[in-house]
């Protein structure tokens, strides 16, 4: 029964995703037009100092980062932690029952978690924090997500193809909600949810005519 109502859910979220994107393409592409030109630097100026400074200093700091990821999410999806153990080489959660969640699994794969940690600390101090920061975050959190991608590709793959195009859709709303996000001062989700809705009921409306 989980698998069933799993795959609806996965079918919608697809389908969800499928629609705005066709519908909102010129938009979507905008908003990362414009991101580029304005912190194309910041990512290319993060990717070096990464490479050149950080590569082999903060091998522990990832796996942490990677680890805190996948509690976060064990905890989310209401899976009890009886264990957490990290180190510059590995690391683990261990959580009560054998069944991972796949949210679990693909977590550190799209969830910047290094972001979302900046942004709360950020409003709980109010501190007027620069989008050149927030960049800067998520582009250490993808580097990061890429390393481990490479490092253990069994990980995502162990998810199946739902998982890999799970991960597709969730990376691609995650970027494009922070971007909007950034270059717009704020985004209307009621807004991305009607255009959605109004795209597919004239997806049907034109099925019907042909």
């Amino acid at each position: 029964m989980k698998q069933i109502i799993k795959y609806i859910l996965l079918t919608v979220f697809t389908f969800f995703t499928s629609f705005y994107i066709f519908y909102q393409h010129e938009a979507i592409g905008n908003t990362y037009s414009i991101a580029a030109r304005e912190y194309y630097l910041i990512f290319l100026f993060i990717i070096v100092f990464y490479l050149i400074v950080l590569r082999k200093r903060i091998v522990f700091f990832e796996n942490l980062l990677h680890e805190l990821t996948h509690m976060l999410f064990s905890m989310l999806t209401f899976k009890k932690v009886s264990g957490f153990y990290v180190s510059a080489t590995s690391g683990a959660v261990y959580t009560e029952g054998s069944q991972k969640s796949i949210l679990v699994t693909l977590s550190p794969y799209f969830f910047p978690l290094l972001t979302a940690s900046l942004l709360v600390f950020f409003s709980l101090i109010r501190f007027d924090y620069s989008g050149q920061i927030i960049v800067a975050s998520y582009a250490l959190s993808l580097i990061i997500s890429f390393k481990h991608l490479i490092k253990d590709p069994h990980e995502i793959l162990s998810t199946g193809p739902a998982g890999c195009l799970l991960l597709l859709m969730l990376n691609f709303w995650i970027s494009y909600l922070l971007l909007l996000w950034l270059t717009t001062d704020g985004f209307n989700i009621n807004e991305i949810l009607t255009t959605t809705y109004d795209g597919f009921k004239r997806t049907i409306s034109q099925l019907k005519l042909d």
